[in-house]
């Protein structure tokens, strides 16, 4: 573990030694906004909803939303699509957004692309599939349909029928309408 990453897990239990455990729900903030300052006197015990909006009053959209994969936020969706839309707006501001392709990029675009225009033959497509399944997460025994036939596959898919994906803020899983548990809401987080 790097020195900054051992510094920044330092400040919930130099909380702890001062102050005792942090209640469920609480957060640590550091006042100051340096999150390598680990005095006590910088550390306050906030609840989660203030962390956020302290962070969103700020303009540091990208702590609101690690806050929200917390779990211990319910925000309604146009309030995460909010942050979301927040979030990019002040990449694009800061140019780092990724859409905002550096100039080199530029230069590879349509016809100046390298590979524009070109015709793969039906031995480099195989070639290539057999790469990325030799090399990919689903290849062999990770692939989901590893051991099984077509057929079930339609008998999974009976079964979920009418399931949709339902989220709290920190894991997605597949319910019925009518069996979501309390602070689920529609939707599904996809990490990358």
């Amino acid at each position: 573990m790097s020195t900054k990453r051992r510094k920044v897990a330092e400040y919930k239990s130099i909380w702890r030694k001062h102050n005792g455990p942090i209640p469920r729900g609480y957060h640590i903030h550091h006042v100051d906004g340096n999150c390598l300052n680990n005095d006590i006197s910088n550390l306050v015990c906030i609840t989660a909803r203030q962390h956020y909006d302290i962070h969103f009053a700020q303009g540091d959209y990208g702590a609101c939303w690690a806050l929200l994969r917390t779990g211990h936020l319910n925000l309604t969706c146009e309030e995460r699509s909010e942050i979301s839309r927040l979030t990019q707006k002040k990449k694009v501001d800061d140019g780092t957004h990724h859409f905002l392709m550096p100039d080199w990029r530029r230069d590879y675009k349509g016809t100046n692309n390298p590979n524009y225009g070109h015709c793969w033959t039906v031995e480099q497509k195989t070639a290539l599939s057999r790469l990325r399944k030799a090399n990919g997460k689903s290849a062999g025994k990770n692939n989901p349909m590893y051991g099984r036939k077509r057929s079930d596959l339609s008998a999974m898919n009976v079964a979920n029928k009418g399931k949709n994906w339902y989220t709290n803020g920190v894991v997605s899983k597949q319910y019925f309408p009518s069996d979501v548990p309390d602070g689920w809401y529609r939707g599904r987080i996809i990490r990358r």
